[in-house]
C-alpha cells in the first residue's frame, strides 16, 4: 500500500514537471502569436490613416484607391487574427486538459495517501 502511494506521488511529480515545461512552451507560443498580429494591425492602421487623409483631401480616385488598400489590409489582419486566435484557443484548451489530468492524478495520490494513513491508524 505504501509503495502504491509512493508510486502515485512520484508520478505526480513527474507529471508536474512535464506540465510545467509544456506550459512554458505554450506561453511562449501564445506570445509569438500575439506578435504575429502586430505588423498586420499596423498595416491596417496605416491604410485607415491614408483613407482618412484621402477623404479629407476630397479626391475621388485617391479615396477609392485608399479604400481598396484599407479593405485589403483589414482582410489580411482579419485572416491572421482568426488563425492566431484559433491556435491560441487550442493551446489554452490543451492546457486546461493538462490541468484536469493533473488534478485527477492529485486526487488519486491523495486517495492512496489516505489509504495508507487509515491502515496505519488501525495498527496496534
Amino acid at each position: 500500500m505504501i509503495e502504491i502511494a509512493e508510486h502515485e506521488r512520484s508520478q505526480g511529480w513527474n507529471h508536474a514537471a512535464v506540465s510545467t515545461a509544456e506550459a512554458t512552451v505554450a506561453d511562449t507560443r501564445l506570445n509569438n502569436l500575439a506578435e504575429q498580429q502586430k505588423p498586420a494591425r499596423r498595416r491596417w492602421s496605416a491604410a485607415k490613416a491614408l483613407l482618412t487623409k484621402a477623404q479629407k483631401a476630397g479626391h475621388a480616385a485617391k479615396i477609392a484607391a485608399a479604400r481598396q488598400r484599407e479593405i485589403a489590409a483589414y482582410r489580411e489582419f482579419d485572416t491572421i487574427s482568426r488563425a492566431t486566435i484559433n491556435e491560441g484557443f487550442g493551446i489554452v484548451a490543451a492546457g486546461n486538459q493538462r490541468w484536469g489530468q493533473r488534478l485527477d492524478h492529485m486526487q488519486r495520490t491523495n486517495a492512496a495517501d489516505d489509504a495508507v494513513l487509515t491502515a496505519l491508524r488501525k495498527m496496534p
